[in-house]
């Protein structure tokens, strides 16, 4: 990636407070860089999660979504990876749903759901 010129390597922001641009774009790609998270015990999920694999082989395992009110428009697909009989279940925070359910339970191996969030609920889709 090539620097801006001179003039445009400074980003201002509230304040008047400068930061070279080069921390800038490493502070807004940590932002929004979205992870791959393996998991084999309950879990909460993170802003920066994208997918989350769980392996349940030595037990079953929830994972929670953060509040809806803080994740307008973020996704996640949450994925069962082992054969094993436990379960993966998807909690809603508190009396949050999704699809109007408060959890969903995965079963199977290779079962997922990608779910997406409106501000006030997660949905399917």
């Amino acid at each position: 990636m090539q620097p801006p010129p001179l003039q445009q390597r400074f980003f201002h922001i509230p304040d008047n407070i400068s930061i070279p641009w080069q921390m800038w774009f490493t502070l807004i790609s940590d932002l929004w860089a979205d992870k791959i998270v393996s998991v084999t015990d309950d879990y909460t999920s993170s802003l920066s999660d994208r997918t989350i694999l769980c392996d349940a082989s030595l037990g079953n395992i929830t994972v929670t979504l953060l509040e809806a009110v803080k994740c307008k428009g973020k996704r996640y697909t949450i994925k069962k990876t082992d054969v094993s009989a436990n379960t993966v279940t998807i909690d809603a925070n508190g009396t949050e749903t999704i699809d109007d359910a408060l959890t969903i339970v995965l079963t199977d191996r290779y079962e997922s759901v990608t779910l997406e969030c409106s501000g006030t609920a997660w949905w399917i889709v």
